[in-house]
């Protein structure tokens, strides 16, 4: 039921170990959960691939739920309260991302 989320798009670029990064991720959260906590969160997470790189932070765009099909998902995070949709991702960014989730205390979901 979409009208059960809140969700942002954090689309960004940024460069790391000489490695340009593109990533469009989606985070989501129960509507239940304080709406001016997740959008603190989603602009910190934004904010996060500036510091990385480029000094540039990603763009955030708010949504009622997370698009798909993504590459992956990694539900259950941060304690339950968010789930992350992972889209425009290389191959060795992809990669990276269920030990990231499990790291997080998410459980990972590879799209076949």
């Amino acid at each position: 039921m979409a009208d059960a989320f809140q969700a942002c798009m954090i689309a960004g670029e940024f460069k790391l170990m000489g490695r340009t990064i593109r990533s469009r991720d989606c985070m989501r959260a129960p509507r239940t959960q304080d709406q001016a906590v997740f959008r603190q969160q989603c602009n910190a997470l934004a904010e996060t691939s500036g510091k990385i790189g480029n000094g540039k932070p990603g763009t955030v765009a708010w949504l009622e739920d997370c698009p798909r099909p993504a590459q992956g998902s990694c539900l259950g995070m941060a304690g339950g309260q968010m789930d992350g949709f992972y889209y425009e991702r290389d191959a060795e960014g992809l990669a990276g991302l269920p030990e990231s989730c499990t790291a997080m205390g998410g459980g990972w979901e590879a799209v076949p």
